[in-house]
């Protein structure tokens, strides 16, 4: 009756990350409000499953931490315990060592991790003292030898009453109704069964079982000496398990009523009590699928190549009169387009998944600095491509970090200037056309523009002259530039220049741009918008010298066209003059090497949003708008600055797609 642990060792992953995710936003919100029933409540349901789902697998080192932390999570629940700090800097710390066994566990490193000192500060805990040892950080593989080699191979402790005489138990294990992973729960009730005692078999049989080909029950034969509560208590620990029912075998009583309770009808009745009403029998399942993203990113490969086949029928079309083929492509573009749209949806995910992990980073951050903050999060359901978000965890951590250590003041400082001693520090999401913007804002003391001008003199960045044609937007953009700060003092987390070029590069890396306001004394704001989705964009087509490239829509503002003699000189830089704004004139074919002609007459200008300016781009002729399928460039190319990709047109050319913030910076 053996089954296989390591095909369910990735779920196992799966789902105490998930637990554990939900376990670090509770904590912070018991942080904020004590006594919190619900919040009490939330946790405990996430240690509780967390302790039967690593005791089913086996792994009882968690098992055993999960169970400590569940006795004081019990203590502060019926008033036994008070959420002070220590003991709430004590659950965090438990917090982080069930992380870092998890992760262990999904490296399949092999390393003991000293859990000794935690579990004895939670014994202390709920056993009336106040705990010793306050762990400040998830402590890496520790040395505990002996304890670890003792629990490593041994299974879940042998009951005590085993010294009884065996008998052969028939049981009936319901799962609950919604039950997603049948055959999860299935391994996990067999892995605990076989630990109480022998499994002799079960019905339906195991392969049954294990390929789901049971409702909602099935029955156990299990030689065994334990006891018949400990066997249902344990059982019940396993998560969706709703009911264990010991049945009475036929040659006990020799009555066939007996038998009846084993009937599938019957199985729908005892158990329905709560779910009772007119669908009750129909088993329900949620019906829901976990996906490689590889899966997904090929799936929107094939959409690309079908995209750009549909382009180039359209094509194609366009050249002769044939109505039946026009309305056949027709419908085919509608279908694709839809066909797209469901893969883009199946590929977003909202941003509340990063999100959720950086209030407790937050938290510690402002504890280690000795600075009072309010953390708050809007737009958490803001949906964008999994890629991005994955990408983008990186460039906000940053973002928080320096609000946190450089933007928000010390309580003292902030009660001098006449504010609140607690500082605020929002993080938010919100859509804007077809871009995401994810800001962080902070209400400190914002970013001195004239000592960041100073420090780029003197770091030899600029020249004292160029002052007077740099405007403030200008100056703050220093800060994204390699290694700059405006900090004297070092610190664990450095001044605003720590991360900044990182950020930049990465945001604009994916097609998106880095916008930043200030304002001294008030506090400051860093925007990074991003596209929605990597793979297929809106694009306007242009052409320079007998070229195609094409523009990212998500940048350009507008379009326009002058003639040669609106163009004037302002310190040796060609602008032009739109509606009451001036603005820099690039030459695309200059900026990209291309021959130029004459510049006499009229020609198109493509005006994009460069933060914190807007910039005339000049082209020879605009080619209108168009779906485009970006493909990256090969690792020979991509050092190249300035362009972002590659697509395939409707015409079967290759056209580059411009980065417009690398190629004119």
């Amino acid at each position: 009756m053996d089954m296989d642990v390591s095909q369910y060792k990735e779920l196992f992953i799966n789902e105490a990350q998930e637990h554990l995710e939900a376990l670090n936003q509770s904590l912070v919100d018991l942080e904020k409000d004590p006594g919190n029933p619900d919040v009490l409540t939330e946790i405990f349901r996430s240690a509780h499953t967390l302790k039967g789902m690593s005791a089913t697998m086996g792994f009882d080192q968690l098992t055993e931490l999960a169970h400590e932390m569940e006795n004081v999570l019990d203590g502060l629940r019926s008033g036994d315990i008070e959420a002070s700090t220590e003991i709430v800097d004590l659950l965090f710390g438990c917090f982080d060592l069930l992380g870092a066994m998890v992760a262990a566990i999904a490296e399949g490193s092999a390393q003991p991790i000293d859990t000794q000192p935690v579990i004895d500060a939670l014994r202390q805990a709920y056993g009336g003292g106040s705990p010793t040892f306050v762990p400040r950080k998830a402590p890496s593989a520790g040395v505990e030898k002996e304890k670890s080699e003792r629990e490593a191979e041994s299974p879940v402790p042998v009951p005590q009453e085993l010294g009884g005489e065996e008998e052969l138990l028939r049981l009936r294990v319901t799962l609950d109704r919604d039950c997603a992973l049948k055959s999860v729960r299935v391994f996990m009730i067999f892995r605990k069964l076989s630990q109480l005692g022998r499994v002799a078999g079960s019905r339906p049989s195991m392969e049954d079982l294990e390929d789901e080909k049971f409702d909602r029950s099935f029955e156990v034969f299990l030689m065994t000496a334990t006891k018949r509560e400990e066997i249902r208590k344990e059982l019940l620990a396993i998560a969706e398990v709703s009911q264990v029912e010991f049945l009475e075998e036929e040659e006990a009583s020799g009555a066939e009523t007996e038998e009846e309770p084993s009937r599938p009808e019957e199985i729908v009745t005892i158990s329905s009590s709560k779910e009772s009403g007119a669908g009750a029998a129909v088993p329900l399942r949620t019906q829901s699928v976990r996906v490689n993203i590889s899966r997904l990113d090929n799936l929107m490969n094939l959409i690309g190549e079908l995209v750009i086949n549909r382009t180039r029928l359209q094509e194609i079309a366009s050249s002769y009169n044939i109505p039946e083929l026009k309305e056949a492509l027709a419908q085919t573009a509608r279908l694709t387009a839809d066909l797209q749209d469901e893969v883009m949806k199946t590929r977003m995910v909202p941003v509340e998944h990063i999100f959720n992990r950086f209030p407790r980073m937050v938290r510690d951050l402002a504890k280690n600095r000795g600075k009072e903050v309010d953390f708050t999060m809007e737009g958490r359901d803001i949906e964008l491509d999994r890629t991005i978000l994955d990408e983008i965890s990186d460039p906000l951590m940053h973002l928080l970090r320096n609000a946190v250590d450089h933007g928000i003041d010390s309580p003292e400082e902030r009660e001098a200037r006449g504010k609140p001693r607690r500082g605020s520090i929002k993080l938010a999401a919100r859509r804007d056309r077809n871009y995401v913007s994810i800001e962080v804002s902070d209400d400190g003391q914002g970013i001195d523009v004239q000592k960041v001008w100073e420090k780029a003199v003197a770091a030899g960045l600029l020249s004292p002259e160029d002052r007077r044609t740099l405007g403030s937007e200008e100056v703050l953009r220093l800060l994204t530039a390699p290694g700059f700060t405006t900090t004297d003092e070092v610190s664990g987390v450095s001044g605003r220049g720590v991360g900044l070029d990182v950020v930049r590069s990465k945001v604009e890396s994916l097609g998106g741009m880095l916008v930043m306001e200030t304002a001294k004394g008030e506090g400051t704001t860093f925007a990074m918008k991003l596209p929605l989705t990597l793979a297929i964009i809106q694009a306007l087509l242009v052409r320079v010298s007998g070229e195609t490239y094409a523009i990212p829509l998500g940048t350009v503002s507008e379009t326009a066209v002058i003639s040669s003699h609106e163009i004037k000189s302002v310190s040796g830089q060609e602008v032009i003059f739109l509606r009451d704004e001036t603005l820099p004139l690039v030459r695309l074919a200059r900026c990209l090497g291309l021959p130029e002609d004459d510049g006499h007459g009229t020609f198109p200008v493509v005006v994009v949003e460069i933060a914190p300016r807007s910039i005339a781009v000049a082209v020879d002729e605009l080619l209108g708008q168009q779906e485009i399928v970006i493909t990256s460039l090969d690792k020979f190319l991509k050092g190249i600055r300035g362009f972002g990709g590659a697509t395939i047109l409707g015409t079967g050319e290759v056209a580059l797609i411009l980065d417009i913030p690398t190629l004119l910076s």
